[in-house]
């Protein structure tokens, strides 16, 4: 069950556990959303599900949270489901008519986990916030949402003093896969401004296509080139993991950043934006340069068509070009 007030990213938080627990723990996951007061909760939670591969439990908004959560839990067991996550409803603030449901769902539901959701941008009031869910619920551990912004998840150490629950889950990004398990000594090193390598190196390992990256090593072991297709297909692994803003966020003060200055460089922005255009000269030039006669004659057949007087090269190529012959 994951509680928490309005607006701390309970639905997408449910979402983000459900991809987690589908991805790396390879369980068959369910989700149901008891929340019939916000405008299109249920509808929410049912797109997420849908996104990440999880099974929807119906519900209506003219039906009691208690009700929808008992209905939902006797199809998960039909379905075979190993996990049942349930969305609850949320306020602005803390009230007793809300604590007094949140209760009483948590007696009917009686789960395993009671998960609470706090906003790390609030700063100390999540403090408050989790002083008041830790008296009425037995709570289990913390998911700290929104830790890539400019606070840093400075309000852990506060939650963490106030429940004497454990953080289990930093919510670091919009997307479903931006939930990352909490390690302590990682999140102390981006209160600090120092990065959190070991989070990148365990994204690498975990979306890095090893075929392709043993395919290379070994080619380029027994003395072969680095051509433009294994440049394009570096510039894919790159946006595999986010881009380069997403990697520049991670190291942070390591690349002579101020913290949070990578964060935020999605699709569309300058460093990504470069890269997908070089990708896309790179695809062009192996179309047009690649073929089963030329082979060896590649690299040479460019610098052919480069250096002819007259000859106008795309910019885009041109960079992807420039690159291309920086990386061999």
């Amino acid at each position: 069950m994951v509680a928490g007030l309005q607006g701390a990213g309970k639905t997408t938080s449910v979402a983000k556990l459900a991809r987690y627990l589908i991805e790396r723990e390879n369980k068959k996951v369910s989700v149901v959303s008891a929340d019939v007061y916000r405008p299109a909760a249920i509808t929410q939670l049912e797109t997420l599900a849908e996104e990440v591969g999880a099974r929807f439990e119906q519900s209506e908004a003219s039906e009691s949270p208690v009700d929808i959560v008992k209905r939902a839990m006797k199809d998960a067991k039909v379905a075979f489901s190993d996990v049942l996550l349930v969305d609850t409803a949320g306020r602005l603030a803390i009230d007793e008519e809300m604590m007094a449901e949140i209760k009483a769902l948590h007696e009917a539901v009686n789960p395993i986990e009671t998960l609470f959701v706090v906003d790390a941008m609030t700063g100390q009031d999540a403090a408050n916030t989790a002083k008041a869910f830790g008296k009425t619920l037995p709570l289990t551990g913390v998911i700290l949402t929104k830790v890539d912004a400019d606070t840093r998840g400075g309000a852990a150490l506060s939650v963490r003093t106030i429940t004497e629950r454990p953080i289990k889950f930093l919510g670091v990004g919009e997307k479903t896969d931006a939930l990352d398990p909490f390690h302590p000594d990682r999140l102390a090193s981006r209160i600090l401004g120092m990065g959190d390598m070991l989070s990148l190196i365990e994204e690498v390992e975990r979306k890095v296509d090893h075929g392709k990256a043993k395919k290379l090593a070994k080619k380029v072991q027994k003395g072969g080139r680095f051509d433009l297709e294994d440049f394009r297909e570096q510039l894919q692994q790159m946006k595999n993991l986010g881009g380069m803003g997403a990697m520049l966020d991670m190291m942070q003060r390591m690349m002579g950043q101020t913290p949070g200055q990578g964060q935020g460089e999605q699709k569309g922005q300058p460093g990504d934006q470069a890269g997908e255009g070089q990708e896309g000269a790179s695809d062009s030039a192996n179309k047009e340069f690649t073929d089963a006669g030329k082979g060896k004659k590649e690299e040479r057949t460019i610098g052919k068509k480069a250096g002819k007087a007259g000859s106008h090269l795309p910019p885009e190529f041109q960079k992807a070009l420039d690159s291309y012959n920086k990386k061999r």
